[in-house]
């Protein structure tokens, strides 16, 4: 079956068996997928069929260098999406597993793109609440369908050690993003009148 058949039948279902049909997709994928992950091009499908939620960890400081400067954690993208290769974002993730909480994720997250892999560094990063949700659209101009980013602070309670891959950026000095006009919108936009407000803290 090609996946616009299945789309239009899965769109067609009643209640009852739009729940059989999804606790019968998380058997399949716990039992199929030990990692609980779905190969990657079935996950690009269901996302744009159906948006997941993704989490984009927000890590901010002043520059030790220059008074009043915000400054932002960035890390450089690394996966497939040849467009977006060399570029930076917000370091984020998406909800992939049937049985994964957000603190999981963002714990997952924190570790691979702001630790490092480093267990003595994430021993030192708090996970914050949620600051900010954005809705993508179709226009956003994400790789993968409209995604629901939920924005959470993240607070790193030791001197970060820099690398090639994550740095932290001016926000007056953004470097080239993925998605400019959502994230790099976000900082210099939204983010400001969080500190403001008191939403998110400095």
């Amino acid at each position: 079956m090609t996946i616009q058949k299945a789309l239009t039948v899965i769109t067609s279902l009643t209640d009852e068996e739009a729940d059989e049909v999804t606790a019968s997709l998380i058997r399949r994928q716990v039992a199929k997928y030990p990692n609980g992950y779905y190969p990657f091009p079935v996950f690009v499908a269901l996302q744009a069929a159906v948006p997941h939620s993704a989490f984009e960890l927000v890590c901010m400081q002043r520059n030790p260098e220059k008074v009043g400067d915000k400054q932002i954690l960035l890390t450089q993208y690394d996966g497939d999406h040849e467009p977006w290769k060399g570029k930076w974002n917000i370091p984020g993730g998406y909800v992939k597993l049937a049985h994964e909480d957000a603190f999981d994720v963002c714990t997952k997250i924190a570790l691979r793109e702001i630790a490092g892999g480093s267990d003595e560094l994430m021993s030192c990063i708090v996970i914050g609440c949620p600051i900010h949700v954005h809705y993508w659209s179709q226009d956003d101009g994400h790789a993968w369908g409209r995604p629901v980013s939920v924005y959470r602070q993240v607070f790193v309670n030791t001197t970060f050690p820099e690398r090639k891959d994550a740095r932290f950026f001016s926000f007056s000095e953004l470097p080239e993003m993925t998605v400019p006009e959502v994230q790099a919108r976000f900082i210099l936009e939204t983010l400001p009148g969080l500190i403001r407000t008191g939403h998110a803290r400095l």
